[in-house]
């Protein structure tokens, strides 16, 4: 026992998973990109896991949890173990991917800050080379998006030092069903 307290103590928890005997065959499996079921973890083991895995392997990972509350502890182990690594969250490596509604599946109680994650998700899933880690729930797969093409045509881009005038930026926004109001304090609102 007291060998064994050793070992953890010279190595984080990470790099002991990354030293696991199964570990060069599941980062095989994935890099002739099959699916992988892990099984027999418990609690934050499944995160420390995937987090060697994925610096393992590279690329772009997508967890998909059983439901909403598991994805959330899952995020949240995930962010915890990559923010004691100092990492700079402006690179930030592990997303969350939401539904749009608060609630399930009740499409007039959407909530904008989750509609904000999902767009942030698209986007670095889009263009993203780096280690990202995607972390979801069927329910949020299950919701459609927009085409890519959709997107890049009602997209309204603006430049530094460009003239545009107000009355113009607010129809577009108003346009986009953006509400107008005295203060932003949530996304979808303008001033």
């Amino acid at each position: 026992m007291q060998a064994h307290l050793m070992v953890l103590g010279q190595h984080s928890l990470q790099s002991v998973f990354q030293l696991h005997p199964q570990l060069p065959s599941v980062v095989e499996a994935l890099h002739m990109h099959q699916h992988i079921l892990l099984s027999g973890l418990a609690g934050s083991s499944k995160a420390l896991a995937v987090a060697a895995l994925s610096e393992k392997t590279g690329g772009q990972h997508l967890v998909v949890c059983t439901d909403k509350e598991a994805a959330a502890y899952f995020y949240n182990d995930l962010e915890n173990l990559y923010a004691e690594r100092d990492l700079d969250f402006n690179k930030k490596q592990v997303l969350f991917y939401p539904t749009s509604y608060r609630k399930p599946y009740e499409p007039e109680k959407l909530d904008n800050t989750f509609i904000l994650s999902r767009a942030e998700v698209l986007g670095r899933w889009s263009v993203s080379e780096r280690k990202t880690l995607v972390v979801t729930y069927p329910e949020a797969l299950c919701e459609k998006v927009v085409s890519r093409n959709y997107l890049s045509k009602n997209t309204l881009k603006l430049k530094t030092g460009e003239k545009v005038s107000l009355d113009f930026v607010s129809d577009v926004l108003a346009e986009y069903n953006f509400e107008r109001v005295d203060f932003v304090v949530e996304p979808g609102q303008f001033s």
